[in-house]
């Protein structure tokens, strides 16, 4: 599924909900290959252990999911930097 935009979001069946939070991605990382290549996760941003600064917590998501929609999260204990 390499579509863009709109045309994406209408092809979506299931928008999983993702936080860049350690247990939730390292959930993501075990699925297996074939059932990652079907899903366009929503992730919301915010701290991710220690790491505050908003470009290194894209870094570890992009490593870990790909391409993905990002929500930046307003929760004020959960905000990146």
């Amino acid at each position: 599924m390499k579509e863009a935009g709109a045309k994406l979001l209408d092809a979506i069946k299931y928008l999983p909900c993702l936080r860049s939070r350690q247990a939730e991605l390292k959930g993501y990382r075990e699925l297996a290959d074939i059932t990652k290549a079907s899903l366009h996760p929503v992730v919301s941003l915010g701290k991710l252990g220690r790491i505050s600064q908003v470009e290194k917590v894209l870094e570890r998501v992009n490593a870990i999911v790909g391409t993905c929609f990002v929500d930046l999260n307003s929760i004020q204990s959960q905000v990146c930097d």
